[in-house]
């Protein structure tokens, strides 16, 4: 079961909110809700100059001539605007869709896993960025191995563990997928 926790930001803010889904929460982040551009000044004026040079362009053939004032160009925008932007936000929302039913098809604990992976990566809270890790776990990477090579890594960030072990860990990761240790390769 689905519900947006307590945490959320003021709608329209772009910032990450998270939701829980099976008790563990899920980043992700609101699509800003701005409305079509003002009419301004400058705007009315580059869409009169564009009506004007639309209006040049197919002075033999009137009838192609799209709008016939700055004030109609500007409404036809602001529609398509509203149009893209609808289109853009069901999209988004398709994705997210469809990474919660990836998540939900895997095996709980790879799922909990995967779900601790993201809310603690640096990865934006996006639905593109968490389809890549589906599909890499997917695909056999294990989300407690990079857990462990994250924890590593923050460890020797903040000074607590030499570089070179977060350096090492991350090659003994890398050789464990190639299948090869680093003696083997040196010999061939």
């Amino acid at each position: 079961m689905e519900q947006t926790t307590a945490q959320q930001t003021p709608h329209g803010t772009g910032e990450p909110l998270s939701r829980t889904v099976e008790g563990v929460v899920l980043r992700w982040r609101r699509h800003p809700h701005d409305g079509p551009p003002e009419t301004s000044p400058r705007r009315l004026a580059a869409a009169r100059r564009a009506v004007e040079r639309d209006k040049e362009q197919n002075a033999l053939t009137p009838e192609l001539v799209r709008h016939q004032t700055a004030e109609e160009r500007l409404a036809a925008r602001n529609a398509e605007w509203a149009e893209t932007e609808r289109d853009w936000r069901q999209r988004k929302a398709r994705a997210w869709l469809d990474c919660r039913r990836r998540l939900r098809a895997l095996p709980p604990t790879t799922r909990r896993g995967v779900m601790i992976w993201w809310n603690r990566s640096h990865y934006p809270p996006t639905p593109e960025y968490l389809a890549g890790v589906l599909t890499g776990v997917e695909r056999g990477r294990s989300p407690w191995a990079e857990l462990r090579r994250l924890r590593q890594l923050y460890l020797v960030g903040q000074g607590r563990l030499p570089r070179s072990v977060g350096f090492k860990a991350e090659n003994a990761s890398l050789e464990a997928r190639a299948g090869t240790t680093n003696n083997e390769r040196t010999r061939k």
